[in-house]
């Protein structure tokens, strides 16, 4: 496999997800040391485990993404341990409870603004600086294509995935003279445990707005993430990537 990523230090938030592991992995793979963080312990490690039986160097960090505490440490971590940090991953999302705004507790919508929007935005203000004083960095954001349609009964997520790319939008022109790089991908139906779970007709609904006609690959997701982390990524900035197999095109 290439190696892109030789000798660079990421930071994966949401380690413990498909999406987060499936990166982490990848990066690894291409020559990454990375931090792994995760506010779920099980999953974490075994995402951790998975990644030091393929030789991968690593550091596993349990803590909530949206703490200011879980940014510097994960970044202090990174420079401690390696003295670089080169790349972040903000994976790390939450759906929320299902229903509309007037249905749905203060919780889903206090939970949604934290992690899908409030942390992103604390790693992107603890690790630029680092990142400023070496002149390169990469960062990329998330999101949803739900950010940009919104999706029924989804208005806490819906808003604050816009709200991610919306942060993603505004770094990246205020690092656009450096080195730096901040780029979003906007995801739609992907193969992941709840869409394998759903019934046909579930899955039927979640898909029909796909011109593909089927779901996205995780592989898929990742590939775009990891281009948009990679020396490549050079001249993109401040963009949001659709990965919905023709659903949103703007």
């Amino acid at each position: 496999m290439d190696q892109r990523f030789k000798d660079q230090v990421a930071i994966v938030t949401g380690a413990g997800g498909e999406f987060g592991f499936a990166t982490a992995m990848r990066l690894g793979l291409e020559g990454a040391k990375v931090i792994l963080l995760d506010s779920d312990r099980e999953t974490g490690e075994r995402s951790a485990d998975a990644l030091d039986q393929v030789g991968i160097e690593g550091r596993l960090l349990i803590g909530d993404a949206a703490e200011p505490q879980a940014a510097k440490w994960a970044v202090n971590t990174a420079m401690m341990v390696w003295n670089r940090i080169d790349i972040v991953i903000n994976n790390a999302g939450v759906a929320g409870e299902f229903g509309t705004v007037w249905d749905v507790g203060l919780d889903t919508i206090d939970i949604c603004y934290r992690v899908n929007m409030r942390a992103p935005m604390l790693f992107c203000k603890e690790v630029i600086p680092k990142m400023k004083e070496a002149n390169y960095g990469r960062i990329v954001n998330v999101a949803s294509v739900a950010g940009k349609e919104g999706n029924p009964k989804r208005g806490a997520y819906s808003s604050t995935k816009a709200a991610n790319m919306a942060i993603t939008k505004s770094v990246g022109l205020s690092v656009a003279s450096t080195g730096i790089r901040v780029n979003g991908i906007a995801p739609s139906v992907v193969l992941t445990k709840p869409v394998r779970e759903a019934t046909p007709e579930e899955r039927d609904y979640m898909v029909e707005k796909i011109p593909t006609g089927r779901p996205g690959d995780v592989a898929e997701v990742v590939s775009t993430i990891c281009w948009l982390a990679s020396a490549e990524c050079s001249f993109t900035n401040g963009v949001i990537f659709d990965v919905t197999g023709g659903r949103a095109t703007y």
